[in-house]
C-alpha cells in the first residue's frame, strides 16, 4: 500500500489538530478560529499532545470528558475559578471540537476510524422553575392598576405559563 501512496501517516494529536486548524483558517472568522485554538489547546493539555492520534480510543475520550467535567481549569487573567469543572454545555462544545479534529483525520486518511463513534453528548440538567411565593403573588396582583391586568397575571401564574 505504501508504494501507491495509501499508507497512513502516524501523526500526534497535536500535529493532526494543527493541520485541522490550518485548513480552518480559510473557512471561519478569526474569532471562531481563536475559539477553536483555545478549546483545542485546553484539550491537548489533558489528552497529551505527544500521543499518537491513532492511539486515542473511546476509553481515553471518556476520561478526557470526565476530566473536563470535573477537573480544574486554567483560568484566564482577571478571571477567578470558583469551583472545579465545566458545565455540560461547555464539555459538549469541547468534545464536538475534538470530534471534528478526529473526523478530519478520518476524512483525510490519517486515521482509520473515528474513536468518537458511540459517544453521545452529556445530558444537560434542567433547572427547576422557581415559582412565585404566595407573598410575591399577592404583591404582584396588588401592584396591578386594573382588573384586566390582575386577571391576566392570575391566569398566567396559575396556569403555569409564568
Amino acid at each position: 500500500m505504501e508504494k501507491f501512496g495509501e499508507a497512513r501517516q502516524d501523526l500526534t494529536i497535536k500535529e493532526l489538530a494543527e493541520k485541522f486548524l490550518a485548513l480552518k483558517e480559510t473557512e471561519v472568522a478569526k474569532t471562531s478560529l481563536n475559539t477553536y485554538r483555545a478549546v483545542i489547546k485546553n484539550i491537548l493539555s489533558i489528552i497529551g499532545e505527544k500521543n499518537l492520534a491513532s492511539s486515542i480510543n473511546k476509553e481515553k475520550l471518556l476520561e478526557v470528558r470526565k476530566e473536563l467535567l470535573t477537573g480544574y481549569q486554567i483560568p484566564k487573567s482577571n478571571y477567578i475559578v470558583t469551583q472545579p469543572g465545566r458545565s455540560a454545555v461547555t464539555v459538549n462544545n469541547y468534545m464536538t471540537n475534538l470530534n471534528a479534529v478526529f473526523q478530519f483525520g478520518v476524512d483525510n486518511g490519517y486515521l482509520a476510524d473515528n474513536p468518537f463513534k458511540g459517544i453521545s453528548p452529556l445530558k444537560e440538567s434542567r433547572t427547576i422553575p422557581d415559582p412565585l411565593s404566595r407573598e410575591e403573588f399577592i404583591r404582584l396582583i396588588d401592584a396591578c392598576r386594573n382588573q384586566q391586568a390582575k386577571n391576566l397575571w392570575c391566569n398566567t401564574v396559575l396556569s403555569g405559563d409564568f
